[in-house]
C-alpha cells in the first residue's frame, strides 16, 4: 500500500495528547499535555472544534506528532509501564497515524489496557460500554478546570476512576441518579442488589490489580 493511499485513509489527525501517570498503588505522579499540529489536514475541522473548543489557531504553532510522541516517551521514562485507556480508540488512532507518518513508537509501552469494559457491571448496567462522562458522574469525579473531550481532562477522569478501583475506594455517588435517568435505567435500591454491587467492586478491584501486576 502506498503512502498516498494510507494518507487517504487517515480521515482525522491527533491534535492533542494528554496523559496522567500513576504509580503501582494508583497514586498520582504527574501529567503530560501537548497540542499537536496536523500534518495533512488544513487546520481543525468544525466538528472537532465544536467538540473540543480547540481551534486551528491553537494548533498552528504546535509541534507535529513525531515530536510529541518523542516527548511522551521521554516523560514516561524507561521503567515498566502500561498505557491505560477508556475504549480502544486511542490505541487504534495512534497506531494508524504513526504508521502513516512513519513515526517510530518502539519507545512507547507495548502493553495497553482498555478499562471501559470493567465499568458497566460495576454500575449494574446491562451493556458493553458506558461513556467516560457517565462513569465519572456515577462515581463522583469532577474536574473544575477541565473540558469535556480534551485529552488531559479525559486522562484525569480515567486515572481517577482507575486509582479508586485499585485502592478500593470506588463507590456510587449521588450523580448516579442523574446518569440512570439519562440512560433510562431503574434505581438499584434493595439490599440484595447492594450486596451484589459490593461483590462486583471487589471482583473488579482484584481484576484491576491482576492485569496491572499489583497482586
Amino acid at each position: 500500500m502506498s503512502t498516498e493511499h494510507r494518507v487517504d485513509e487517515l480521515k482525522n489527525e491527533i491534535i492533542e495528547m494528554g496523559a496522567v501517570k500513576l504509580d503501582a498503588q494508583g497514586e498520582y505522579c504527574g501529567e503530560f499535555s501537548h497540542l499537536v499540529a496536523p500534518q495533512y489536514a488544513d487546520g481543525v475541522n468544525w466538528f472537532v472544534k465544536d467538540l473540543t473548543c480547540i481551534t486551528s489557531y491553537d494548533v498552528y504553532n504546535a509541534d507535529e506528532l513525531s515530536v510529541v510522541v518523542f516527548q511522551l516517551a521521554e516523560w514516561i521514562g524507561n521503567l515498566p509501564a502500561r498505557m491505560i485507556t477508556w475504549s480502544r480508540t486511542d490505541k487504534r488512532q495512534l497506531t494508524k497515524e504513526c504508521l502513516v507518518k512513519r513515526i517510530p513508537t518502539n519507545r512507547l509501552p507495548k502493553d495497553w489496557l482498555d478499562i471501559q469494559p470493567l465499568f458497566p457491571p460495576l454500575m449494574g448496567l446491562d451493556r458493553e460500554a458506558v461513556s467516560l462522562g457517565d462513569a465519572a458522574d456515577w462515581f463522583g469525579y469532577h474536574d473544575p478546570n477541565g473540558h469535556d473531550h480534551h485529552a488531559l481532562s479525559d486522562a484525569r477522569a480515567t486515572a481517577s476512576l482507575l486509582s479508586k478501583l485499585i485502592n478500593g475506594t470506588l463507590a456510587e455517588q449521588p450523580g448516579a441518579a442523574e446518569v440512570r435517568k439519562r440512560l433510562g435505567v431503574e434505581s438499584v435500591a434493595d439490599k440484595r442488589a447492594a450486596t451484589a454491587n459490593q461483590l462486583r467492586f471487589l471482583s473488579a478491584k482484584l481484576k484491576a490489580q491482576e492485569v496491572l501486576g499489583l497482586g
